[in-house]
Formats: structure tokens, sequence, C-alpha cells
């Protein structure tokens, strides 16, 4: 089986995410032995919780993007979680899954996914003569834009929250919106919950 492992925080969950992980799950929608594991932080950023993170992202990916083989986890660590995961396949040789990150190729995306290749293969501090890392098709994807021009970033969408800007924070959800993902009614009411 092969694993897409997206570790991070989501605190929101926004476009950039989505578009990142449609790219991927797209990509490999005809492979039935492909698994998405999304580890999301279960540390608290700001007022956003793990509870209403895993939530929405559960809605989104599950129940509209309609990839039955997706799992949707917390963790403190969700970095550390994609090493342990890894370490603990290795300890059984027998088995044949094999595991890599789901990142963009630019700037720390790239940077984290050939560190973890490179810690696993040949030469790499945690190779133990069995490559369970494996590199995707070349997955390119421009950074998603807010209204103003900027490449979206959870912080700023948490600046839209405590402003009460909710304009603002629904330039993050234009694709999602588009592809009929979430409704405007459904955004407005994720709004208000992590307002709260």
């Amino acid at each position: 089986m092969k694993f897409f492992l997206y570790p991070g925080a989501f605190k929101p969950f926004h476009d950039g995410h989505y578009m990142l992980l449609k790219r991927y799950i797209e990509t490999y929608k005809n492979d039935d032995d492909s698994y998405f594991m999304i580890i999301v932080s279960s540390t608290p950023r700001e007022f956003i919780t793990i509870d209403k993170s895993i939530e929405f992202i559960t809605n989104i990916v599950e129940n509209k993007l309609g990839s039955k083989n997706v799992i949707v986890y917390p963790d403190a660590n969700p970095m550390r979680a994609c090493y342990t995961l890894v370490g603990q396949s290795i300890l059984h040789a027998f088995n044949k899954d094999v595991y890599t990150i789901i990142s963009s190729s630019k700037g720390n995306d790239n940077k984290r996914f050939e560190d973890f290749y490179n810690s696993y293969n040949e030469g790499g501090k945690y190779y133990s003569g069995i490559n369970k890392i494996f590199k995707p098709n070349d997955i390119i994807l421009e950074p998603v834009l807010l209204d103003d021009g900027t490449p979206i970033n959870a912080t700023t969408l948490r600046n839209y929250i405590k402003e009460n800007d909710y304009d603002g924070f629904k330039s993050g959800y234009k694709h999602m919106l588009s592809d009929d993902i979430i409704s405007e009614n459904e955004l407005k009411v994720y709004f208000n919950a992590l307002k709260k």
C-alpha cells in the first residue's frame, strides 16, 4: 500500500491545503492501494481547537472529496508522527507498505520532503536496508492567493476571524466554494464556530 502523509496544524484548513490535497487525490484516484493520512496537530492555535479542525477536515475530505481511503487523526507533533509511522513499518521487514509526504515542490514544503526522503534512503540516518519512502509524481501547485494578492496562510485567516471580517476570511475558500465542496452557508457556520 502507498501511504500519503499530510502533516500540519490546519488551523484553519484552507484553500491552500485543499488544493494540494485535491491534486494528490486526483492523481492517485485509480490506485486502490493509496491511502491518505491527514495528521492534524492536537495543539490549539490561539482559539482554534483540534475538534474544530478535525470536524471540518473530515467533512471536506471524506464527505465532499469522496476519497474513501482517508484517515484523519490528531498528534501533538505531526511531522514526528510521520517518522514514527515509517520507523514502525521498518520493524516489519515483510511489510511492503511505502510512504511519502504530501508537499508542494516549493520552499519549506520541498525541504521537509527532501529531509524525510533522504533520512530513509541509503546513507540517511534512518536507513536500515529497506527503502520505505517513494517520490510521488511531480505535483506542482502555485501558491493560492488571497484577494489582496498575498499567498494564503492560516495566520492571516485567524486575524480575519479575530477582526470579524467574514469577507476577508471567505477569500481563503474561493476554490472550495467554486468546487461546491462547501456552501456559502456552511462557510459562514464554520467562521462563526471558529470565533467562539
